[in-house]
């Protein structure tokens, strides 16, 4: 009777498997692979080696926690003679002594997830079972028969691999770069969305199902939408206070083989907000421990404010130890804070369609999915799916009434690729995901993902979402004035089209790449029309029809660069057309707004109540906008906008008229000193000159870099910069990654929000 085999080690290969599966940045103590591409393992026996003659090698690969063959969660597989793809097979690929180096293979279409492998080894009558470890399994955006195949070597760069781009703010008229560390791949990050995962309502509601369902990357992008959505939603609720259990189980991922089936632990993060009108004050975060017997025990507590800047803060006994926190979510610069997207804070502006945004490409990057942020300026918010919106004002242009529906002057979204096999041919490729829904979906809030082509077509029943998408960059603007004797007439605004400027980050650069034309047709075409009338948007086409050179015009312009601090003017461009006087009367209004649309003070007003305007001439009427009137309401948007209403009360005309105004932060400079090699000290001198007309307090420059620096770095300057002077920081970076990396840098201080700036280090070999 042949011995026993006896399994004495498996080697993962993790440097050899991490290089072929594009995992090396997650692969320090563990194997994450990419699925639909095989893998190599090396077996070592004690006393003797494997016989082909006489021992039978049977292999196990099991997901989740009921792992099923009929689910698609469990698979067994012998040794094969020819590594086979598209199916659970392994191979020997070289064998000496008591060595044996196999190759195995997964399918491309295997549920995404943690894996535990075993083997089976029987000699004649004799068997026994061992563990040989654990993996992680991704999307496979470099394998084509993998529904999120990618066929650009650049763009698989780009969309899965890049931790660092750009994302865009500012107004339609003044698009605003700002750089962004998606951090997809730093410790933890990979933990924290698997347990995403774990904790979506689907899983909790039959965890077979929804494991199996992780083979699709539609309902993978469905389920992250629906994660954003839920805490979006909940923190745009009236005043209460709630407990989260953010976290009740999470994913144990061992680091050596072990009989240990991946499991589940009682140790849920706590989170108690407290909220007010849309706006969460103070937030309580406290991870507990289920103890054997009786309640839970509390083995950390944090306690933070909208006035409390964490460089970092580390969560005892849990996956998050990368947690960070900042004060507000413009001042972020990454993604990898994403933990922090449930506590944000901060009164002027609601966390809602920027907050949510960055962790969603975060998530889906990191499982494997190609995925890009989108911004699309003018964003409707239509939530009664007539693709209207509508303001009703009174006689001097102020809103009344609900604003449930706005428009966002931006609002982000993600992109992510791959195919649509439960559509018709044609609608692969981007799909949008908007997890800041203002309606539910299948009786919960999430949007998508829809095909961007099916937006373009007017395709208004394709799956998931496409009323609320299509709305987003085609709804119709229509402002009601109401009179003294309460009936409403319909102005004139011709100023504000919804859909404009759709951006992105460009491939391999950064440039910004406008993807209006995958939305939208031209505007006028023959296909936009069609497009109009599948959708059923007999607004728009009424409207166009209509549309004709008013007899009296107006827009607003300005003259000069407007920086954040300085006093400037704009101007009411009115224009008569007609041979006749026209006598009207003026308002001109600016106030702060957020990018969300949500108005602030007034920082700026002229009325001009008898305006006669000449035949066919044009008048110009300067509005000033001053520093001192604007600087304690301005949003960390750096939004003003700026409204003009002519009425002409012979004609019963009422014309109105908007631009969003973006104010230009100070440019933060950044010095490289030393030369930039592979760990070797460098340092970052980081400077910024005061603009303003009063001394900045409590200064903070903040820097990091993916392959930069292994943590977020905070310097503060210590003394008050005064009006005209330079605040200046160096910072000490260690370079551990070769090739191109962005340096970012955020600034804040009490007059300065969200400052920021970057620079493209590449780093040489040491």
């Amino acid at each position: 009777m042949a011995e026993d085999l006896v399994l004495e080690r498996c080697d993962l290969e993790l440097e050899a498997n991490s290089r072929d599966h594009h995992t090396a940045d997650l692969c320090q103590d563990r194997l994450v692979l990419r699925r639909g591409q095989g893998f190599w393992l090396t077996l070592h026996f004690e006393g003797r080696g494997y016989e082909a003659s006489v021992d039978t090698l049977t292999f196990s690969a099991v997901t989740g926690p009921n792992p099923s063959e009929e689910a698609g969660t469990k698979a067994r597989f012998q040794l094969a003679d020819t590594l086979e793809e598209g199916t659970w097979t392994a191979f020997v690929a070289d064998q000496r002594d008591t060595t044996l180096s196999l190759q195995v293979s997964t399918p491309a279409n295997a549920p995404i997830g943690l894996y535990r492998l075993s083997l089976e080894a029987s000699s004649g009558c004799q068997g026994s079972s061992f563990v040989l470890g654990h993996f992680t399994l991704l999307f496979n955006a470099w394998c084509p028969a993998d529904a999120v195949y990618l066929d650009s070597e650049e763009e698989r760069q780009e969309y899965v691999l890049t931790q660092q781009g750009l994302i865009y703010q500012g107004s339609a008229k003044f698009i605003k770069s700002v750089p962004w560390n998606f951090g997809q791949f730093e410790d933890g990050i990979l933990d924290i969305c698997l347990m995403l995962l774990d904790i979506n309502p689907k899983f909790l509601q039959d965890a077979n199902q929804d494991c199996a369902g992780r083979s699709s990357p539609v309902y993978v992008g469905r389920v992250v939408s629906r994660m954003g959505s839920n805490h979006c939603h909940e923190v745009s609720s009236p005043s209460y206070r709630s407990v989260c259990r953010f976290s009740s189980r999470r994913s144990q991922f061992p680091t050596q083989a072990s009989d240990e089936v991946p499991r589940h632990t009682g140790t849920p993060l706590v989170i108690e907000e407290t909220r007010s009108q849309g706006t969460m004050y103070c937030t309580r975060i406290m991870i507990m421990e289920a103890g054997p017997y009786g309640p839970p025990n509390l083995l950390s507590r944090t306690h933070f404010s909208s006035r409390t800047h964490f460089s970092r803060t580390h969560f005892s006994r849990t996956h998050f130890s990368r947690t960070r926190f900042s004060r507000t979510h413009f001042s972020r610069t990454r993604s990898a804070d994403f933990p922090e997207s449930v506590s944000h804070t901060g009164p002027q502006e609601r966390p809602a369609g920027f907050l949510f945004r960055f962790p969603v490409e975060d998530v889906l990057r990191c499982l494997g999915v190609p995925t890009r942020v989108v911004t699309n300026y003018n964003s409707a918010h239509d939530q009664n799916s007539n693709l209207l919106i509508e303001y009703f004002r009174n006689e001097l242009g102020e809103l009344e009434g609900d604003r449930s529906e706005m428009i966002w002057n931006f609002h982000c979204w993600v992109e992510s690729w791959m195919t649509r096999p439960d559509l018709e041919a044609g609608y692969e490729g981007w799909q949008a995901l908007d997890p800041t829904p203002q309606e539910k979906s299948e009786g919960t809030y999430c949007c998508g993902p829809v095909p961007v082509r099916a937006i373009k077509e007017g395709d208004l029943n394709t799956k998931y979402d496409a009323p609320f998408v299509f709305a987003e960059v085609n709804a119709d603007v229509v402002n009601w004035i109401r009179q003294e004797d309460g009936s409403l007439h319909k102005s004139v605004n011709n100023s504000l089209v919804v859909g404009l400027k759709i951006s992105t980050k460009g491939v391999g650069r950064d440039d910004r790449e406008d993807i209006t034309h995958t939305y939208k047709y031209p505007e006028g075409s023959p296909e936009e029309r069609e497009a109009f009338t599948k959708a059923n948007h007999l607004n728009k086409l009424a409207e166009k029809e209509a549309a004709k050179e008013t007899e009296v015009a107006m827009r607003i312009r300005v003259s000069q660069s407007m920086n954040m601090g300085a006093d400037f003017d704009v101007f009411a461009y009115i224009t008569n057309n007609t041979p006749e006087n026209r006598e009207c009367r003026l308002l001109l209004c600016a106030r702060t707004v957020s990018y969300n649309g949500v108005l602030g003070p007034e920082c700026g007003s002229k009325s001009l109540p008898d305006l006669t305007l000449e035949p066919f001439s044009e008048k110009s009427i300067p509005l000033p906008i001053l520093y001192e009137q604007y600087r304690d309401f301005l949003t960390e948007s750096n939004l003003i906008k700026v409204q003009g209403l002519l009425i002409e009360p012979g004609a019963n005309s009422y014309l109105l008229t908007q631009r969003d105004l973006y104010l230009e932060n100070p440019e933060i400079k950044i010095r490289i000193l030393g030369e930039p090699k592979q760990n070797r000290k460098l340092v970052a001198e980081v400077s910024l000159r005061n603009p303003l007309t009063v001394p900045l307090l409590d200064c903070i420059f903040t820097v990091e870099g993916a392959g930069l620096t292994k943590e977020q770095l905070s310097v503060e300057v210590p003394d008050p910069v005064e009006p005209g002077e330079v605040a200046k920081a160096r910072v000490n970076l260690l370079p551990i990654d070769i090739g191109l990396h962005k340096l970012v840098v955020n600034f804040q201080c009490d007059r300065l929000k969200a400052v920021k700036g970057y620079r493209n280090v590449i780093i040489g070999g040491p």
